[in-house]
């Protein structure tokens, strides 16, 4: 009942046309990428072994509809990138990054299940995109207990956390930064406490046309 009511709002919302392209989007990554990631989890149903699990969401993969949105919109590039998805679930912007040329995908997952599928997706993934070079490394961790690896040089969030979980990343990347000076973009899906990264870093744009949920892109130059 859940997900009829969802999509009878996105509906109400934004139409018919709009139902269609993410399905279609949703199920033809999917298959070309070799994975699968649709399926939503709830936090309470899974296995994490961390004093912030209250402060995490659910799991929910990005649109890759969405995604490709994005990246057309803001002319971001993927290609020799290294991206970090903190909060990553089954893997799907690592697949999607490493699709698109990404050198280096990182992914940070604390809940066991997610990360097992994740590792589970990695392998079918690389199987089926043999060309594909990018080096995917997915860890099951909290966010908060990770040191952001000097290479990164994108950032990528679907609100995964609560404030205080936010709080600690934000300082994260900082003491990452002063470490090894470079620059890097954020993007903040779904920007809830968006607030805290104004704070500390330069919105190049905030954008919802063309979107059902907001998009934050931050720079530290």
């Amino acid at each position: 009942m859940e997900i009829i009511h969802k999509i009878y709002s996105v509906f109400r919302k934004y139409g018919i046309l709009f139902i269609i392209k993410h399905f279609y989007y949703e199920l033809y990554y999917d298959y070309k990428l070799g994975i699968s990631t649709i399926r939503e989890k709830q936090l309470k149903s899974l296995s994490i072994d961390s004093k912030n699990k209250t402060q995490g969401e659910k799991y929910q993969p990005s649109s890759y509809y969405k995604l490709n949105k994005i990246f057309q919109r803001f002319s971001i590039q993927l290609e020799n990138q290294t991206i970090l998805d903190l909060g990553c679930g089954k893997g799907r912007f690592l697949f999607y990054s490493a699709f698109h040329g990404a050198r280096k995908a990182i992914g940070i997952e604390f809940a066991k299940e997610l990360y097992n599928i994740a590792e589970h997706n990695k392998v079918r993934f690389l199987q089926k995109n043999t060309k594909i070079k990018t080096d995917i490394n997915i860890i099951l961790s909290d966010v908060v207990d990770y040191n952001i690896d000097k290479e990164v040089t994108l950032i990528f969030l679907f609100n995964p956390f609560k404030e205080k979980v936010t709080e600690k990343i934000i300082e994260n990347i900082n003491t990452s930064l002063k470490q090894f000076p470079r620059k890097i973009q954020i993007i903040y899906l779904n920007p809830l406490h968006s607030f805290l990264f104004d704070q500390h870093f330069i919105l190049q744009s905030g954008y919802n046309k063309d979107f059902n949920i907001p998009i934050r892109i931050y720079s530290n130059f």
